[in-house]
Parts: structure tokens; C-alpha cells; sequence
């Protein structure tokens, strides 16, 4: 268990939402208003939906209305938030006038509008994070839930909301669809005083302009049923053009063609004796939904920060964790990624897992089941 800080962490309340969003609860504005933000440790920058609003998504909350709250404020295009350089790729070119942004993810879903300043506040731990820099969109489309009534940029980057509480790291809990509990996002300010002995340690890596936002980790590669798949070592490298990723932005755990192919082939082997079902969506590996099933056990491997780098950790992933209940069927949570070489570690393969990330010692704790 995590020594806590209930002085100076900012606490609030997680859910799961429409089974695959992580959900953080803040009440924003003056006098507040609720706001239920997908937590995204690949994104950012945060935003939420804002009156009025010409292309909004259904959600199931009130939209944000900044008439009534007297701490909104618009930034201007000449502020040092607008120019900041780090952020062009995100705050638009603009000469007079409000600051303007613009966010597109992967699954080709966007939002745009207008940058401000609001008060942010910690639903549990009452804690007010005044002058929050974040979006109020006005134009968001594509697959966003009704559940949820934004993003809440984790990653890296000065508008994170880490960053502007001055945090020294963060940590949340992935409840799984089973879980009959709600779980918290904390946000420390003061140094994390050990992790528990059941945690995982994983160093995190430098990055660069390419994936700013993200926290790439040391990982080494992916065992079945106690052997480890002849994946060069090359494919998990930052040089590769890729890099290991934590995502919870993302569901599913996405592997390059050139690991995923080796993985394709295992599972085929390891599987032959369940009855198939067609593929749903990215995933290829659905089976028919029988208790008897016997599935492999899948491993993933990380260096666990030895200075000499042999030294490995591994994650051995539970049923719940490897595979998504559909009608009738059930599939193993894993997908091609057909677009770079970038691996990415998505949510559901980190069912009942604490997250803890130390920013200060710059590592990544992997703590099952302490929700």
C-alpha cells in the first residue's frame, strides 16, 4: 500500500464508465459545476465540453456553461500560455483574439475550442487547483461517450494536470467491470515514501518531440505459457521508431506487426483446441464463451531498473485482464498496430492495478490488486 499524504494530495473519486473509460469526478467553475473527465496518460491537455456549443457529443451531465462562473476567463493569443512552443502542435497560430486549440487523437476523434483558465477542484479532497489551464470545447467529435463530458490530460507536458499542481507523481487504480467499488485518482505534492512489496518498479524513458505526451517504459518482451517469443530485441527500442507506452486512453494492448505477427502465431499454436469466433473490431483472437476453456498464460516483461539492465520484472496477466467478454464469445484483448511501430499498453491488460507515477524518482509502479 502507498504511503499517503492527505495534506497536500489532491483525491478524487475513479470510475468505470461504459465499461472500457476510465472516469476521474471534479467540480469546475465558480460556483462548481460536475465534470466526469476520461483519464488519458497519453494525452496532455485537458478539455472539457462548453456552451455553447455548435458540435457537441451527447453526454448525460449538463454541458459546462462559462456564463455562470465568475472565475472563467478566456486567455488572450499574446499570452505566454498561448506561445508556449511545446504546445504548438495543439494551440493555434493566432494574432488577436482568444487562444484557440486544437486535439485530434488516434481513433481520428477531435475537439476544438477555446484555451482558458477556470478553478479545478478534487471532488474527496476538496483541494482547488485555481487558474487550471484547459480547453472549453465547442466543436468535439467522434467516439466520445455520453458517459463522460471530457479528457484529463495525464501525460506529459506543462498543462498536464500534474504539472500545474507542481506534483512529484500521481497514481490511480483500474477497477475491472466486475469490481463492485469505485476506485481514486491521487495527485501527491509531497515525495512518495515507498511502494509496497508486491509492487512492480519500471524505470521510465526519456522521449522525445514524436511522443512528448506519453511515459515509454524498459520492456523487454512477452512470454506464452513460460516461453519467450522470439522478438528481436530491436522492436521494443525507442530507436526502432516506436517504444513501449502506458496508455490508459487506450483499451486494448497494441503490438507492432513485427512482434505481433510472432505473438499471432503462438496464440494460434496455444489455442488450437477452442472453438473460434469471428473477430470483433481490432481483435482477431475470439473464442466461443465456455467455462472449460484453458487459455495461455501470458507474461510481459520489463527491465526492472538494475544499471547494468539484467534484471527483469515481469506483469503474469490474469484471465480478466487478458480477454473481453462479448455475447457468447470472449477475446483475447490484443491488436495489430498497423500504423507505426509503437507499442502501446492500453487499460484493460491493467484490470486491478494501481498505477503510481513518480515523477521525482521517474519510475512506473505496477501494484496489483490495491484498489
Amino acid at each position: 500500500m502507498l504511503a499517503r499524504h492527505p495534506d497536500n494530495e489532491g483525491w478524487t473519486k475513479l470510475t468505470l464508465q461504459g465499461g472500457s473509460e476510465y472516469a476521474a469526478y471534479f467540480w469546475v467553475g465558480t460556483p462548481a459545476q460536475m465534470q466526469v473527465l476520461h483519464i488519458d496518460t497519453g494525452s496532455r491537455f485537458t478539455w472539457l465540453q462548453c456552451k455553447p456549443c455548435p458540435e457537441c457529443h451527447k453526454q448525460n451531465l449538463p454541458v459546462f456553461d462559462p456564463s455562470k462562473s465568475i472565475t472563467y476567463d478566456e486567455l488572450p493569443c499574446n499570452s505566454s500560455t498561448c506561445k508556449q512552443q511545446d504546445m504548438d502542435d495543439i494551440f493555434q497560430d493566432c494574432t488577436k483574439g482568444s487562444c484557440k486549440y486544437f486535439k485530434g487523437y488516434g481513433d481520428n476523434s477531435i475537439s476544438i475550442g477555446t484555451v482558458v483558465s477556470e478553478s479545478l477542484t478534487f471532488i474527496l479532497s476538496n483541494i482547488a487547483v485555481s487558474n487550471f489551464v484547459m480547453g472549453c470545447g465547442l466543436w468535439n467529435e467522434g467516439l466520445f461517450s455520453e458517459h463522460i463530458t471530457g479528457i484529463l490530460g495525464l501525460g506529459r507536458g506543462p498543462f498536464s494536470l500534474q504539472n500545474q499542481m507542481n506534483a512529484t507523481g500521481f497514481s490511480l487504480c483500474l477497477i475491472s467491470p466486475t469490481s463492485k467499488t469505485t476506485s481514486s485518482l491521487n495527485v501527491y505534492g509531497s515525495p512518495l515514501n515507498g511502494y509496497g512489496n508486491t509492487s512492480i518498479v519500471v524505470p521510465l524513458r526519456d522521449t522525445d518531440q514524436r511522443y512528448s505526451s506519453f511515459y515509454l517504459v524498459e520492456f523487454t518482451g512477452i512470454a506464452i505459457n513460460g516461453w519467450t517469443l522470439d522478438i528481436p530485441s530491436k522492436v521494443w527500442g525507442f530507436g526502432y521508431d516506436g517504444g513501449v507506452v502506458i496508455d490508459t486512453g487506450s483499451t486494448l494492448t497494441y503490438f507492432p506487426t513485427d512482434a505481433y505477427k510472432v505473438f499471432r502465431l503462438e496464440i494460434e499454436r496455444e489455442t488450437q483446441n477452442l472453438t473460434r469466433k469471428p473477430s470483433e473490431a481490432d481483435m482477431e483472437f475470439c473464442y466461443m464463451d465456455d467455462p472449460l476453456n484453458v487459455y495461455p498464460v501470458i507474461e510481459l516483461y520489463f527491465e526492472n531498473g538494475s544499471d547494468h539492465g539484467e534484471f527483469l520484472t515481469s506483469l503474469t496477466l490474469t484471465k480478466e485482464q487478458m480477454l473481453w467478454k462479448l455475447k457468447g464469445k470472449v477475446c483475447l484483448a490484443f491488436a495489430e498496430e498497423k500504423g507505426s511501430a509503437r507499442t502501446t499498453i492500453g487499460n484493460h491488460q491493467l484490470y486491478g492495478t494501481r498505477l503510481t507515477f513518480d515523477l521525482k524518482q521517474q519510475v512506473l509502479v505496477f501494484t496489483p490488486n490495491d484498489c
